[in-house]
């Protein structure tokens, strides 16, 4: 369980390390295409490596399990909308407001864990739960907004909030639904199944809007996909391959409720990566989220 508990802490620190680039990328591109370029790069690395280590006998049953469905489900709700709600909640409102409602994704994934897997959580993990939940907001919430023009419009409030509100669900369901469809000792086959899946779904997407918004951005070259790509390779192979390993290993070994929590905290890492990497003054309120954060943390996994 504390194995579990650290490998879902994990994909914290490479979420931090890599959400900063997608939504820079996002901005000038679009959220959608952002997500193809990730699934462009780890789809294919999950593959090769799920042939090499994973046990065939899972590649070729997989159709006839109910684990294809509940992958599909967690390549929809994360990379193919939640994630695009985010970032146009971020553009409408700001990262950091849309972040604080967003983040609230734990809570939700705990009451699933608690009515319908009927998992246990005593008053110490709950505690643990709201700690961490009041942690991320307050790091998120009192951080400088880049976007603090976006929240003078009352229009883009009420979207921006509406939509970080849809994307806490959605990520709340894409927790439930890794709990559900991983297939045990078949980490990468699992993660190229999300990923494929999310690729296939964002091609349609891309042949459909976004190639024709990004041919009156030709000029820009980095709106390419190969050099995009390029570009975000070392940032995804850390993001999107070592950290969806972590994320789905956390959820298959553990709980879902102490999974979801313990994965939402990239708002604690990155508050430490600028503090050390970037030497960005680290304000009071930041230092009160940072103790909530840990003491969560340890409450939850203790």
């Amino acid at each position: 369980m504390l194995v579990a508990a650290l490998a879902s802490l994990m994909s914290s620190v490479a979420w931090a390390y890599g959400s900063s680039k997608y939504a820079l990328y996002a901005q000038k591109s679009s959220p959608a295409f952002v997500n193809l370029i990730r699934a462009c790069v780890a789809a294919p690395l999950f593959l090769i490596c799920a042939i090499f280590l994973d046990s065939a006998a899972f590649v070729w049953s997989l159709a006839m399990t109910p684990h294809l469905a509940w992958l599909m489900l967690s390549a929809l709700s994360s990379y193919v909308i939640g994630d695009v709600f985010f970032y146009m909640a971020s553009a409408r409102i700001g990262t950091a407001t849309a972040l604080a409602i967003a983040s609230t994704y734990p809570m939700w994934a705990s009451i699933l864990g608690a009515s319908i897997l009927n998992e246990s959580l005593h008053s110490q993990q709950w505690a643990g739960i709201i700690s961490c939940i009041l942690g991320i907001i307050t790091l998120v919430y009192f951080q400088p907004s880049s976007h603090a023009h976006a929240v003078s419009l009352r229009k883009h409030i009420i979207q921006g909030a509406g939509l970080a509100f849809l994307a806490s669900i959605l990520w709340a369901s894409n927790s439930y639904a890794v709990s559900q469809g991983q297939i045990k000792n078949a980490l990468f086959l699992t993660n190229a199944i999300r990923y494929f899946s999310a690729f296939f779904i964002l091609f349609v997407f891309y042949q459909l809007k976004d190639k024709m918004h990004l041919k009156k951005n030709a000029k820009d070259k980095t709106l390419n996909i190969k050099t995009l790509g390029i570009k975000l390779f070392p940032t995804i192979f850390v993001e999107a391959f070592l950290g969806s390993i972590f994320f789905v290993y956390g959820f298959s070994h553990g709980s879902l409720s102490q999974g979801a929590a313990l994965s939402s905290l990239s708002p604690f890492f990155a508050v430490i990566f600028e503090r050390f990497l970037r030497h960005r003054k680290t304000t009071y309120y930041q230092l009160l989220g940072m103790c909530f954060t840990l003491i969560g943390v340890l409450l939850i996994i203790l």
